[in-house]
């Protein structure tokens, strides 16, 4: 990475993200991200209105804290599955003790901080690498295909090409995060009004750093990926396939054989809930996860992009 130049990623970074916004992947991105982040909202939300109307037209009083606690402790089960690890063969003094941290971390997301964001998050954190590749396929696949980088390699190096594209799509979802939390903290705080301003605030941004830390290691796969493919539809099936499929496989192939589960590490699935771990330990190795997996996929694609004919 000797080539490198700050003005050269500037420059190419700032122009990509600027096509990106106009461009028409940027923007099926931009809806697509949107729209599954505000169903998922919705998913989360309208049990809760549903509740709050209900009551309204009994002609009770409805206090929307007390019908949140209930829609928590109904859904209290359902957070700490989500949250426990494959105990399978753990001895039982070993399950108590799982099973107690699980309650220590599932009360600090629904009773410590704001129930319903922590809820909208987690579904966030599962989903959101699914909706990734859709925005991170074509760092350099189109133009690979079509040879439109000979152009730029005649007045800048290969090395700043794949991270300026690659800093440019970040940039990119960093937007899109910020946007889509806005508008889900917004339509929390002023229309169930539970939760104090700063309260939502703070829980808020925790949820934004970490759908954004989330996000690098994928992004940087893509790059790799769309660095060894010449054609942006063939990069996108393949960073699709790569990202759901791993996990799919390594789901069915554990019901045959036990350890098959280990083939998620390929990717930083296992981190992701991290980010949002009551203990700071854990959500710094959580980062430090999506770190190191983002500087490895980095490293593997600028290698391939460095060598390959453009």
């Amino acid at each position: 990475m000797r080539d490198l130049s700050l003005r050269h990623l500037k420059l190419i970074s700032s122009y990509s993200t600027r096509h990106a916004v106009r461009g028409g992947a940027g923007l099926v991105y931009l809806l697509l991200a949107l729209f599954f982040s505000l169903i998922v909202a919705q998913a989360v939300l309208t049990p809760v209105e549903a509740m709050i109307n209900t009551e309204k037209k009994a002609g009770r009083e409805a206090d929307p804290v007390v019908i949140v606690e209930q829609v928590v402790d109904f859904g209290r089960g359902v957070v700490t599955w989500a949250l426990s690890p494959d105990t399978e063969g753990a001895g039982e003094e070993e399950q108590e003790r799982i099973d107690a941290e699980m309650d220590v971390w599932s009360n600090y997301l629904l009773d410590d901080n704001p129930a319903l964001l922590s809820a909208i998050f987690l579904i966030l954190l599962f989903g959101m690498p699914l909706v990734l590749p859709f925005g991170a396929f074509n760092q350099t696949a189109g133009e690979i295909g079509n040879r439109g980088l000979r152009y730029m390699l005649l007045r800048t190096e290969r090395d700043n090409i794949f991270f300026g594209r690659f800093v440019s799509t970040v940039l990119f979802t960093l937007i899109v995060n910020a946007f889509a939390i806005a508008t889900i903290t917004l339509y929390v705080g002023l229309k169930l009004k539970i939760y104090g301003g700063w309260e939502l605030t703070a829980w808020a941004m925790h949820g934004y750093v970490a759908l954004s830390l989330q996000a690098l290691p994928y992004i940087a796969l893509c790059a790799w990926i769309s660095a060894m493919n010449e054609g942006g539809m063939l990069s996108m099936v393949v960073c699709s396939f790569a990202i759901g499929g791993v996990v799919l496989f390594a789901f069915l192939a554990a019901k045959l054989w036990g350890p098959a589960h280990y083939i998620d590490w390929l990717l930083p699935w296992n981190a992701h809930n991290d980010l949002i771990h009551h203990n700071f330990k854990h959500v710094l190795r959580g980062g430090l996860i999506c770190v190191a997996y983002t500087a490895a996929y980095l490293f593997l694609g600028q290698r391939y992009f460095s060598k390959r004919d453009l």
